[in-house]
């Protein structure tokens, strides 16, 4: 007894530390009944094309204005999930307003708010109210060429552009009255059209003529339509204009009174009244939309509270861990406890992947995020195969540190704004969203998989006695068929995507960057596999050039799209820049580092071999 648990407690420490992992993920699952805000984040919103739970919304706004998915008030010193934030600028403005949700970094722009503390990073809209108009003026001073904009103009302009953000969300329940008769004007009409009989065939009070152009004075990039019509599922209405149709066509009173009401007794904090209404409104929504539509809001809100992909990045660092202590202590039985727990959070990964492709109804890359999760989702996979052959922990470590990598670069992508939101025209086409995105993603999942196991080889070799010959041959043997299949699918994929580029733009080949970028990653897999066959290159050779395959693909991957150039000139991100920049130089220190005399290597002090040659 005492041996069986010798032997199996590793693997048995490592599963209860992956449910420890896990289980906060399988209980957002349920979603308490007599929770208001969780129930207000299942019902569907139509914001810009896509159909999703306001929960969906809440998330991208609140990471757009602040950075982050959660917030913390400085009253009670809680955080405060987004779409608690949310319904309380819909339903508690006053609240709301003194909530710090706007990010400032910019020093000049500190001064001019006149922040006394240097170190304050996030301000509330009170804290910025008196400064409206110098923002405004500043915004507008700005030069109009985004590129040729200095630091401060560019968070100037930022700034303005979330402070419209935020007053459209305070005015999608309420409109933003400039005098106090209109207030009393529009409070009256309230009251009468809440006091009218809820027959569906009682017409609304109409609104008043100068409480109309203030509803509608909002941008129409910035208006939230969430009231359906019970008439034809394909049309939304924002609360403005659904008073204006329903002056025509009546039939969907009942779903805006609903709102009303949830809105008048939020404020009254009636929470039990508000969740009733709110599971009634959810279900009679459904009724009027396609089973499909209701069935994808109502998953994504859940996909949203277990978040997949977090709980990979948890699991991927668990298991970089436990490969290290599995190496310290020498144990086969924490290596395969590794490789198990690294299939886990591939599973996961996967599920997360496969949701999001249901709910787009797409192919799993559409744009960087995607990009992300999926050469993460490759590089991953890969590693769990070369360990499934080689069983040495080093393809568990790689398929743990790429994993975790490209979630958490994916994780910042998400500043960008909807993740799943419409797709660009050129890039429309499901067809080669499948074939040439796809494959060409291969390129760069294995690419970075060649380039990774080399850092593994050239760290094990240096600082540790790991690298023995045995090791040393079946690295060499991983990089060598890794690199291999990156040229198959690397050149596939940019062959395929010239016949796209044909029957999208009538030319095959146009010199764009990003079409360069991939025609490098094909040209230098050649080059490595050109120099090792034909003894060029020796086995730390190999690794170096593998190592500098990664700035390769990683310019590939982003750096082009930091030119500003071509027509795939797209998801630009100015602080991805920098990051891009640190990449390089920690690859470059990797291939100086592989110079370093073999006979001073930890592995090699006592070897006479010169792995430098071939």
């Amino acid at each position: 007894m005492s041996l069986s648990l010798r032997k199996n407690g590793p693997i048995f420490l490592i599963s209860v530390f992956a449910l420890i992992v896990i289980s906060p993920g399988v209980q957002n699952l349920a979603i308490p009944k007599k929770d208001a805000f969780a129930t207000f984040g299942l019902l569907p919103v139509l914001h810009n094309g896509r159909l999703k739970p306001w929960d969906s919304f809440a998330r991208e706004t609140l990471l757009s204005l602040r950075g982050k998915q959660s917030v913390k008030t400085a009253e009670t010193g809680k955080k405060w999930s987004a779409i608690q934030w949310l319904t309380t600028v819909f339903f508690e403005s006053d609240t709301a307003n003194r909530i710090e949700v706007f990010r400032v970094d910019h020093a000049d722009l500190k001064t001019m708010l006149h922040a006394e503390n240097e170190q304050k990073k996030y301000f509330s809209y009170n804290d910025l109210t008196p400064y409206l108009s110098t923002i405004d003026t500043q915004a507008r001073l700005s030069n109009p060429e985004p590129e040729n904009r200095d630091a401060f103009q560019k968070e100037v302009v930022s700034l303005h552009a979330k402070l419209i953000t935020y007053q459209s969300l305070l005015c999608t329940f309420h409109p933003i009255l400039s005098t106090s008769d209109r207030l009393d004007s529009y409070q009256r009409f309230l009251d009468s059209f809440m006091e009218q009989d809820t027959e569906e065939s009682s017409l609304p009070t109409p609104i008043p003529e100068a409480i109309k152009v203030e509803f509608s004075g909002q941008s129409a990039d910035n208006v939230l339509r969430f009231v359906p019509s019970e008439n034809n599922s394909s049309d939304w209405y924002s609360l403005t204009e659904s008073w204006m149709e329903a002056q025509e066509n009546p039939l969907h009173l009942s779903t805006l009174r609903t709102y009303l009401k949830i809105a008048a007794r939020w404020e009254m904090a009636n929470r039990d009244e508000v969740v009733d209404e709110l599971r009634g409104l959810r279900y009679r929504i459904a009724d009027s939309l396609a089973s499909t539509s209701v069935r994808k809001v109502l998953i994504e809100a859940k996909f949203n509270s277990i978040q997949p992909f977090i709980l990979s990045i948890e699991l991927y660092l668990l298991t970089f861990l436990v490969v290290i202590l599995g190496w310290i202590v020498i144990s086969r039985q924490t290596l395969t406890a590794a490789f198990w727990l690294t299939l886990v959070s591939f599973l996961i990964h996967t599920l997360g992947m496969l949701v999001r492709m249901w709910l787009m109804g797409r192919p799993p890359v559409t744009n960087l995020y995607s990009s992300a999760i999926f050469v993460g989702w490759g590089t991953v996979g890969l590693g769990l195969l070369l360990e499934w052959l080689f069983k040495n922990g080093v393809g568990s470590a790689m398929a743990a540190v790429t994993g975790l990598l490209s979630l958490i670069i994916a994780q910042h992508l998400m500043e960008m704004g909807d993740t799943m939101g419409m797709m660009r025209a050129v890039l429309d086409s499901n067809f080669w969203l499948t074939t040439h995105v796809i494959t060409v993603t291969f390129g760069y999942s294995a690419t970075f998989v060649a380039g990774f196991l080399a850092i593994a080889y050239l760290i094990l070799g240096i600082f540790t006695p790991r690298l023995t010959p045995e090791l040393q041959t079946t690295l060499n043997r991983m990089v060598y068929g890794t690199v291999c299949f990156a040229l198959f699918f690397s050149f596939i994929g940019t062959f395929l995507g010239g016949i796209w580029a044909d029957q999208s733009w009538g030319r095959f080949w146009g010199w764009d960057p990003k079409e360069n970028g991939a025609l490098l990653i094909v040209v230098w897999n050649a080059v490595i596999l050109h120099a090792r066959q034909s003894k060029q290159i020796g086995s730390i050779g190999m690794m170096q050039c593998a190592i500098f395959g990664n700035m390769v693909t990683a310019w590939s991957w982003f750096g082009t799209n930091m030119l500003g150039q071509g027509l795939h000139s797209y998801g630009f991100m100015e602080s991805a820049m920098w990051w891009l920049f640190l990449f390089w130089i920690s690859q470059l220190l990797l291939i100086v580092m592989g110079r370093f005399p073999t006979h001073k290597w930890r592995s090699f002090q006592n070897s006479e071999v010169d792995l430098q040659n071939p």
